[in-house]
């Protein structure tokens, strides 16, 4: 499976990557939503996990641009250390798969992970039936 990590605090990213990268996936990573995008684009991806605050596109803009631009369904999970009723439900609204306020709890990252993996292959096996 093929994970794009999209966070601009070195430690975080770092972090993230090793965990997962730990746990068997491939990992991808970029520092700002342009980045993000580029690799978006051409790397075939199965899950992109983004921090919110980035510079240059936010990662409430680089959902918008997946989902409407570039018509991609790949489960997205939005980060921020902000909890904010309103952010929440932008990201939701935009088509967010979830949403984890930092810091992030590895375990609860890796159980909604799965889950969101799980419901896309499901998903993917159902639309092969029909």
């Amino acid at each position: 499976m093929k994970i794009l990590i999209v966070e601009d605090e070195e430690m975080s990213l770092k972090a993230l990557e090793h965990k997962l990268s730990k746990k068997g996936y491939t990992v991808y990573t970029a520092t700002n939503g342009e980045e993000a995008l580029k690799t978006a684009k051409t790397r075939g991806l199965d899950l992109i996990i983004s921090d919110i605050m980035m510079p240059y596109k936010s990662g409430i803009e680089l959902l918008d641009i997946v989902r409407n631009n570039l018509d991609y369904s790949i489960p997205f999970i939005l980060t921020t250390s902000i909890n904010e009723a309103e952010i929440t439900a932008k990201s939701f609204e935009l088509g967010a798969s979830d949403f984890i306020i930092k810091p992030i709890n590895f375990n609860e990252l890796f159980l909604r992970i799965e889950r969101l993996l799980r419901d896309k292959v499901q998903l993917a096996e159902k639309s092969e039936t029909y």
